[in-house]
């Protein structure tokens, strides 16, 4: 959905760019001039089109989370899902992944190595989001693990799922 909400936008710029390209270029004017003209149509519509694209990106952000938390589920119900956990926390999010800029600046030293390490602390970050919110928009989870409860020993539910 990303790529086609980036496409809805880079396609009519494209196109909107050449034609007034081709229209400075019909009245006289010289190449300088046209390249100008079309260089600013493509920035100044680039912009808004990225700010756009960026928040349909933050709202189908916990997208993965739901699918892995709800496997049956179909990815259009878990993007909507998505869209309503995030509706009012894309700004939240913003503030989390900008948070690692400084890391990955960082990586970029060590030629890259250092996002081994940087991309589990992302996603781990990324998934305790995910919780918080859920948690504030749905309250606590329920819980279903006993921590007196060996899930190895022979008569558990897990246990009997391991032996067999």
């Amino acid at each position: 959905f990303i790529w086609l909400w980036t496409m809805a936008f880079v396609l009519p710029l494209t196109i909107l760019a050449i034609i007034i390209g081709v229209a400075v270029a019909a009245s006289g004017a010289s190449e300088e001039a046209i390249g100008i003209v079309v260089v600013c149509i493509a920035v100044l519509g680039t912009i808004p089109a990225s700010i756009f694209v960026a928040m349909k990106q933050y709202s189908y952000a916990m997208a993965p989370y739901i699918l892995y938390e709800n496997p049956g589920m179909g990815a259009n119900q878990a993007i909507k899902a998505s869209k309503e956990l995030m509706n009012g926390n894309k700004w939240r999010l913003f503030c989390l992944a900008f948070s690692f800029i400084g890391w990955s600046f960082l990586c970029i030293f060590t030629c890259g190595i250092g996002i081994l390490w940087l991309k589990p602390y992302e996603e781990a970050a990324f998934a305790a989001f995910y919780r918080e919110i859920k948690r504030e928009r749905y309250g606590e989870p329920i819980q279903v693990v006993d921590s007196n409860i060996n899930p190895y020993e022979e008569g558990n539910v897990w246990g009997n799922n391991f032996n067999n």
